[in-house]
């Protein structure tokens, strides 16, 4: 029995293979009793759809997300997920219920598209030679808005680009879900019938925040139960929550100072970012601009990779302010110094999105295509999600301070 349960954790590892490696990789962790393993960390967090059992032993952490881990007996590759919460393989009843669910990444192809070896191609969309047909793929990866997608969650195949005239966006159902420009939907959006607040593409029901607050949805609309963070029951309904960041107001003071900032660069960053002990420099656009510092380094990450990509190594440029997306680099425009990038971005931003009445301002939050900053700040409609996704990853390192 004992070697049956090794042969399917080993086909198991086999089908979910990756041929690339992250910083987690060499940390070691030991289960301390068979443990339930999930094929997601959504489904891990959630303690649902388990797919077969580790024994005890040592192991390797591959990958970390949303307090989740991915664990493997090989350094280097990936393996399943489990909740170390709970780590011993009935107990299903001692989740954290400040972690909140992290968004599954599902792309609709509506007609063939070509795809591309390289997200390099993709981008200047050399020729292809192959295609996806119609239907629903996972995506693995984004890099400048171009997409590694594949059939099979976990996989990393073919790069896509959305714009391609073959592949038209799609908005709609599909399958009795909610589709956004080939996005499942999160947060309200018009169906064609009328304005529902979305979660993974269906009408959420229970406790989520949105540009009013944090509300209780029934079936997509406002319910009549107290609509207060305090009200908000130890259940699911809170691990479902849509993301906090994602409607936080931004003309606000974030709890965490310059040296948390600064532990979260270097975590996240690394000593050859331009952010590299910059947080000061973050608290002070936040004092002086009144925007929230924990965001301003959350977006200047996602639009640069964290202070590593060309227009910000060159440019100092951290916001893409004036890099279109036809011409990113040559339109982008150039600051003297890494403190000239950060304040200028920051009071560039304050004055046109955060504190004003007129266009392109649409709300103090980053929000989605409908409203929020998300509306005329980026063409992608996920812009203020990933923001958001990452401003969630941050605080939850620095102590889940920014409740």
């Amino acid at each position: 029995m004992k070697v049956l349960k090794y042969i399917l954790v080993l086909i198991f590892i086999f089908l979910l293979r990756e041929d690339y490696s992250v910083g987690l990789a060499s940390n070691k962790y030991y289960l301390e009793a068979e443990s339930l393993v999930y094929e997601s960390a959504e489904d891990a967090l959630r303690n649902e759809n388990p797919k077969i059992i580790y024994p005890t032993g040592e192991y390797y952490i591959y990958k970390e997300s949303q307090g989740m881990l991915n664990i493997s007996k090989n350094s280097g590759l990936i393996g399943g997920w489990i909740n170390p919460n709970t780590n011993i393989m009935y107990d299903s009843h001692n989740q954290d219920d400040t972690k909140l669910m992290e968004d599954l990444e599902i792309y609709s192809v509506q007609n063939k598209v070509k795809t591309y070896e390289t997200s390099n191609k993709a981008e200047d969309k050399e020729k292809s030679d192959t295609d996806y047909n119609s239907g629903i793929y996972y995506v693995y990866k984004e890099e400048k808005a171009m997409l590694n997608i594949s059939p099979e969650q976990g996989k990393e195949d073919l790069w896509i680009n959305p714009t391609d005239e073959e592949n038209t966006l799609f908005t709609g159902y599909d399958n009795n879900k909610f589709y956004v420009e080939n996005t499942l939907a999160n947060g309200w959006y018009n169906d064609g019938n009328d304005e529902y607040f979305f979660y993974l593409g269906e009408k959420y029901t229970g406790y989520a925040m949105d540009s009013t607050g944090f509300k209780y949805f029934n079936n997509g609309k406002y319910s009549d139960k107290k609509s207060s963070k305090k009200n908000i029951s130890r259940t699911k309904d809170r691990n479902l929550a849509i993301n906090f960041f994602q409607y936080m107001k931004l003309d606000t003071t974030t709890i965490y100072n310059e040296g948390e900032l600064n532990r979260a660069i270097e975590k996240f960053a690394g000593p050859n970012s331009k952010f590299y002990a910059k947080g000061q420099i973050f608290k002070e656009a936040e004092e002086k601009y009144r925007v929230n510092a924990l965001y301003l380094l959350a977006h200047a990450a996602i639009e640069t990779s964290w202070g590593h990509s060309e227009i910000a190594q060159d440019k100092n440029n951290f916001y893409g302010i004036g890099a279109y997306d036809d011409t990113p680099y040559k339109s982008a425009s150039s600051f003297e110094s890494i403190e000239d990038g950060i304040l200028k971005g920051a009071e560039w931003i304050s004055s046109r999105y955060i504190h004003s009445s007129l266009y392109p301002a649409d709300g103090a939050f980053l929000g989605n295509k409908t409203e929020g900053m998300n509306k005329n700040y980026a063409t992608d409609v996920r812009w203020g999600r990933n923001i958001a996704r990452l401003m969630k990853e941050i605080n939850n390192y620095l102590g889940n301070k920014e409740k």
